[in-house]
């Protein structure tokens, strides 16, 4: 898989996710079977038994032990095989690549590039998952049937949100959104863009948690983009209230975390969660929440998998960049720089 940094972490999936029952998940083109420990730890192989190929996924644990169902050739959680029925000794040759992992804040993160290199402190901050004020959803997950690349320029792109979002999150001001007032900043591992629309539109979805909010707010919108991970800090207050200078207290407030993980050349996994105020939260139960968000972000895997099927018609037609399209622009920017350094890296260690 081109154009995807591989030494960094990706979400695997939902801490709750994983049990003792297999499961199998494709990672940059890569099948990956992950179990749960009996001590409670988290283990990922490559899913596949190095006989003949059959997904591990489709076996049995055996203690912490993973069997394979074809044949019975039995892994340990680092991938080596430990046991070859009808033989003394499993086959020398017989391992599986074993993944890092580490489980932080409800989420597990694996690292798809060399073991040797992994480095917990290139993983994103999520403290703001377990804020005691605050409320979080979790679980949120969409299959996407399109290439990584159209989320992250999506989520990176605040001028749709007016026309695709109109029902949900628009705010029915679609010029609000275009001419936003914006500040991209480079920082070592992406992007950080910080967004305010004053005197703007407020959406149905804010006025509903907050029932304090004018139909008039000043907006704010602080986000961060890295490889495979996106994070959004969002919020209005009534016209005037200090938003825009920077207090945030009152009115709405909304965080959220959107995983952008490749599966495939042209599929992706595109996991969700967030956070509100337990002031600001409605409705009060965590699944309508999810259902809320799962609304909005349906609507960009509609468009998203109708652009990557009607690029398989309109070939490499050139397409065209607007003004709002410097996030993007400069997202390939960054993104192009980080695979360079990790070329440079990989050819030092060899």
């Amino acid at each position: 898989m081109e154009n995807v940094l591989k030494n960094w972490w990706y979400m695997a999936g939902w801490a709750n996710e994983i049990t003792r029952t297999p499961m199998r998940r494709i990672l940059l083109n890569q099948p990956v079977v992950i179990f749960r420990l009996q001590d409670g730890g988290v283990a990922a192989l490559e899913d596949r038994c190095a006989h003949r190929n059959f997904p591990l996924s489709m076996g049995c644990l055996i203690g912490d032990r993973l069997r394979c169902g074809y044949h019975g050739l039995t892994y340990d959680a680092a991938g080596r095989a430990v046991y070859a029925p009808g033989q003394p000794q499993p086959p020398r040759n017989g391992d599986v690549r074993a993944f890092p992992l580490i489980e932080k804040h409800g989420v597990v993160w694996i690292w798809m590039g060399k073991a040797e290199l992994a480095n917990a402190a290139l993983l994103p901050p999520l403290g703001w998952l377990d804020q005691e004020e605050w409320r979080t959803y979790q679980g949120g997950y969409l299959h996407l049937k399109a290439r990584h690349s159209l989320l992250t320029e999506n989520l990176l792109d605040g001028s749709h949100v007016g026309y695709l979002h109109v029902s949900t999150i628009g705010g029915e001001d679609a010029e609000g959104h275009s001419n936003a007032v914006t500040e991209i900043t480079p920082f070592e591992f992406g992007l950080r863009r910080r967004r305010q629309m004053p005197a703007t539109k407020a959406p149905f979805s804010y006025r509903r948690a907050c029932p304090s909010l004018n139909d008039v707010v000043d907006r704010w919108n602080y986000s961060e983009m890295r490889p495979g991970f996106y994070q959004n800090y969002t919020g209005a207050k009534n016209v005037g209230t200090g938003a825009l200078e920077g207090d945030e207290v009152g009115g709405f407030q909304s965080r959220s975390m959107q995983a952008i993980v490749p599966e495939t050349d042209h599929t992706t996994h595109y996991f969700f969660g967030g956070a509100s105020p337990k002031s600001n939260f409605r409705p009060e139960k965590v699944e309508d929440a999810l259902a809320a968000v799962l609304t909005t972000l349906d609507e960009d895997r509609v468009a998203l998998e109708a652009i990557e099927a009607n690029e398989a018609f309109v070939g490499d037609r050139p397409t065209v960049n607007l003004a709002n399209d410097k996030s993007a622009m400069q997202w390939r920017f960054a993104i192009k720089q980080m695979l360079s350094a990790e070329k440079n890296e990989l050819a030092r260690s060899a």
